[in-house]
């Protein structure tokens, strides 16, 4: 079985769950955080155990990182939603903060914008 590498995005405490379980997967060869500021995505790197970065695009331009899943604070996810699937990642989003960020994402995510 090929194992695929794949991010985290939020390393909050559901951040922290989602990272503990791609770690426990033996489907995943390797896990990066991202946090938007540096120091803590530093700290919580290290906590984790996990490379973590507060480069975003660093993850959309790798092309090794097949997987991302959002644990991000939610009025983030649609933005990250939308640059993450254009980038060619396949995309964990567990909720939108409300139907209208859903909408939202569907407009934003056709081909005609």
């Amino acid at each position: 079985m090929k194992k695929i590498n794949v991010a985290v995005l939020g390393l909050g405490d559901m951040g922290a769950t989602h990272v503990k379980a791609a770690k426990d997967s033996p489907c995943i060869a390797s896990v990066v955080g991202y946090e938007p500021d540096r120091e803590r995505a530093r700290q919580r790197g290290k906590e984790l155990g996990i490379k973590a970065t507060n480069d975003l695009k660093s993850i959309l331009d790798d092309p090794e990182i097949k997987f991302v899943s959002i644990a991000a604070v939610n009025e983030v996810h649609c933005d990250l939603t939308v640059r993450l699937l254009r980038a060619g990642k396949a995309v964990m989003c567990e909720r939108s903060e409300e139907r209208r960020v859903g909408k939202e994402c569907r407009s934003r995510w056709s081909p005609y914008h």
